[in-house]
C-alpha cells in the first residue's frame, strides 16, 4: 500500500507484477485486497507467472500453464487481463518469448537491480539509486520487490 500512496501523491502510476503462489496465495484475502487495491487506484497489473518457476526449464504446456493460472486470478480479482510479464529471475528463451506473444503479453525485464530481493539494506538500495542517477540514464527500469524484514 506504501508504494501506491507514495506514487498516488507524486501524481505517478505504477506497474505491480504478481505472482499467483510464491510466498502467500493470490487467493488469499489479503492478497486479494492488494491487487484489488493497486488495480483500482490506476495502477497496472501485470503478471509475474503463478509460483515464480525457472520459465526456461518449464516445457511448452508448463510454461502455459504458469501464464494462465496468474491471468485467470488477475482476470477474477480484477477483470483484467495482463499486457505484461516479468520473466522470474529476468530469464527466458524463445519458448518463453513465443507463449507470452501467444497469450498477448509482452515480456518486461529490468535494467536496474536494488538488490532488495539479495537482501540489500533500505540504505544499500538507496546508494544504488543514487549512482544510477548521477549517470543520468535516459530511462530506468528498476526491479523492486516487496521484502519483508
Amino acid at each position: 500500500y506504501d508504494i501506491s500512496k507514495a506514487l498516488i501523491a507524486a501524481g505517478a502510476k505504477g506497474t505491480f507484477f504478481f505472482n499467483g503462489n510464491n510466498y502467500n496465495c493470490i487467493y488469499h484475502a489479503d492478497e486479494m485486497k492488494r491487487v484489488k487495491y493497486a488495480y483500482d487506484k490506476g495502477h497496472q497489473i501485470a503478471s509475474h507467472t503463478w509460483s515464480h518457476a525457472t520459465l526456461t526449464a518449464l516445457s511448452w504446456d508448463q510454461l502455459h500453464d504458469e501464464f494462465w493460472r496468474v491471468e485467470q486470478a488477475l482476470s477474477r480479482i480484477t477483470g483484467a487481463y495482463p499486457a505484461f510479464v516479468r520473466p522470474p529471475y529476468g530469464e527466458y528463451n524463445d519458448m518463453v518469448r513465443e507463449v507470452a506473444g501467444m497469450r498477448g503479453q509482452t515480456l518486461v525485464n529490468w535494467d536496474f537491480d536494488s538488490g532488495d530481493s539479495a537482501g540489500k539494506s533500505a540504505a544499500e538500495s538507496m546508494q544504488l539509486y543514487n549512482d544510477i542517477a548521477r549517470s543520468h540514464p535516459d530511462t530506468l527500469l528498476a526491479l523492486n520487490h516487496e521484502v519483508h524484514g
